[in-house]
């Protein structure tokens, strides 16, 4: 797994619970987000057994993601906090705050360009530790 990927992976599941909710209000609530009004097949039939099964598998999926969500952060945190702690700051509002460049930017009181320049240079920084971090003991993948 790469270094971005492993950084990312908290963002995903978050965004991935985020959807799964999404889905489910509109499951509950289908005037939220009928998209056959729109044109669009909603996937669902009106057979109330489809249903409950399409709802049990979105409910058990959120569960299992936020479960899964801790463990992530503590990875994480646990591989920001071998680096100097001004560059795991960096990353740290970028991938678990999840901070967009412009609000990177913002909290540096720099140019979008620059803060992307830092994040980059951090990146690289932190690359051979995290290469080392997991290539020196056995990890068991979460």
């Amino acid at each position: 797994m790469e270094l971005e990927d492993f950084l990312m992976q908290y963002q995903e599941t978050k965004s991935e619970i985020e959807e799964c909710e999404n889905r489910l209000m509109e499951l509950e609530f289908p005037q939220r987000g009928n998209k056959i009004q729109n044109g669009d097949h909603a996937g669902i039939s009106n057979q109330p057994e489809e249903y409950m099964i399409i709802k049990d598998r979105l409910e058990r999926k959120i569960q299992i993601l936020k479960a899964k969500l801790p463990r992530q952060k503590k990875k994480i945190e646990r591989f920001l906090n071998r680096l100097n702690p001004r560059k795991a700051k960096i990353l740290r509002k970028k991938y678990i705050e999840g901070l967009n460049s412009m609000e990177l930017a913002s909290w540096m009181h720099v140019k979008p360009k620059s803060a992307l320049a830092a994040l980059r240079y951090t990146i690289e920084y932190a690359r051979p530790i995290y290469e080392e971090y997991f290539t020196s003991k056995p990890h068991k993948e979460v």
